[in-house]
């Protein structure tokens, strides 16, 4: 996650005009492009683009909840983590290489050796969901291993993650199952994250 704190003085109230240091100006783009954070009350809020993006547990709640917006629109809403703080994350992340960032949002479920669950968007030119991964039985997460992987050395990230399917199969116990790698790699014509273990 990136945090871009700018600094400015103002130098005169009455015609509201900035007094910019030396490298002001350049930190005050750095600050438009990575987005900005910050917490209030409970909450994390991203601001970037024109998008919102609330992360909170609200008030007897049973979940953690991710809401994204644009101006007065709620685009999507997650309700999938635990009611506790660190159960939703979310970050702007550069996964198929394009001048703006991606929306990642995780929230882990709290279910016993699994699951965390995530969504890709991409935020600009509009709004598109690139990949959920819930669809596909992953795991979500990873001791060992980076969930955005350039295996390919191109531009765009892969998704690397495991499917829990396996778990307990044939009377193995949890430690002895297999948990099959699976390997999502973005597809530029249908702008999609879609298998492809047979390409690595």
């Amino acid at each position: 996650r990136e945090v871009v704190q700018v600094m400015v003085s103002i130098a005169s109230q009455k015609d509201r005009h900035f007094q910019f240091g030396q490298k002001t100006l350049g930190s005050i783009l750095i600050f438009l492009l990575a987005g900005f954070t910050t917490s209030v009350a409970g909450q994390n809020i991203i601001d970037y683009l024109g998008y919102r993006i609330t992360s909170s547990v609200p008030r007897a709640a049973n979940n953690s909840v991710v809401v994204i917006k644009k101006g007065r629109t709620t685009l999507a809403k997650h309700s999938e983590g635990l009611a506790q703080n660190y159960a939703s994350h979310v970050e702007l992340v550069s996964v198929i290489g394009s001048s703006s960032k991606q929306l990642v949002v995780s929230q882990y479920t709290g279910g016993n050796h699994c699951c965390t669950r995530y969504w890709i968007y991409e935020l600009t030119p509009k709004f598109r969901l690139l990949f959920e991964s819930k669809r596909f039985d992953t795991i979500g997460y990873s001791e060992t291993e980076k969930l955005f992987q350039n295996l390919d050395n191109d531009k765009e990230l892969e998704i690397v993650d495991r499917t829990p399917a396996f778990h307990y199969f044939n009377e193995l116990s949890f430690v002895s199952s297999p948990v099959p790698r699976l390997i999502f790699d973005y597809n530029r014509r249908t702008r999609q994250f879609e298998l492809a273990n047979r390409r690595f």
